[in-house]
């Protein structure tokens, strides 16, 4: 897996901050959507998701534990090491959402969802409390599923 060195600065836009990634790198990475990255900022490990820019290119948002441990500060250079994230972020699909996502015939729609929408909804699931809290969970995050919500 290739590894993408670059030069930037941190950047503000409104409350969100962070640096913008190179055309080239961007390109590299995967072009016209979200990328899961590992890497290092000024030494410190960061696991991320480049956000897609409108036309081309990608952003890197850093919360504040990294930018703090990275001791960045606002458009001072940078150097940035990265390659893409190669663990696969999203839980498996348990049997029991998987059969309820059948039965409406939603397993299509809910592959085509991006990673952190299934992700989100999984989560969500398997942090059910109880049997029948699960239940209302699987029928409420088919329901989305199926409406696009």
């Amino acid at each position: 897996m290739a590894t993408h060195t670059f030069q930037g600065s941190l950047e503000s836009w409104g409350r969100l901050k962070g640096i913008d990634v190179p055309s080239d790198v961007s390109v590299a990475l995967g072009i016209g959507g979200h990328v899961a990255v590992v890497g290092r900022i000024n030494g410190v490990e960061f696991h991320a998701t480049l956000v897609p820019l409108p036309g081309a290119g990608h952003r890197l948002l850093l919360n504040e534990d990294i930018r703090s441990q990275a001791s960045l500060d606002e458009g001072e250079p940078v150097e940035v090491v990265m390659t893409k994230d190669p663990s696969n972020r999203v839980p498996p699909v348990p049997d029991d959402f998987a059969a309820a996502l059948d039965i409406v015939s939603a397993k299509e729609r809910f592959a085509a969802l991006t990673d952190a929408q299934r992700r989100e909804h999984l989560l969500w699931i398997a942090d059910a409390a109880d049997e029948g809290s699960r239940s209302r969970r699987i029928a409420r995050a088919v329901a989305r599923v199926v409406s696009d919500v």
